[in-house]
């Protein structure tokens, strides 16, 4: 799973709970640092990418299987537009 914006990690805590339960990996992408603390059993399936999203999604290795994106970072419509784009290639 790939989530890109992660601010106060309100979406973040139930996706990582998500990724324990079907024993996978949740990349969470964003540009500023985080302020919120992980539980220990959830932090083996989350993995924090400080950066931005388009750059992020621009260098993921597409031999990588994503089964799931939530995406709510930018919301200026060119930035989702090409977010939507990588992701669809």
């Amino acid at each position: 799973m790939i989530e890109l914006g992660v601010r106060g990690g309100d979406t973040t805590i139930p996706l990582l709970e998500a990724a324990k339960l079907n024993d996978s990996i949740l990349y969470s992408v964003d540009i500023n640092d985080v302020d919120f603390d992980v539980r220990d059993d959830l932090k083996p399936h989350w993995e924090f990418i400080k950066s931005d999203a388009i750059e992020f999604l621009e260098s993921w290795d597409s031999d990588k299987t994503v089964g799931f994106f939530y995406v709510d970072d930018w919301h200026s419509y060119e930035h989702v537009k090409r977010e939507l784009e990588i992701i669809d290639t």
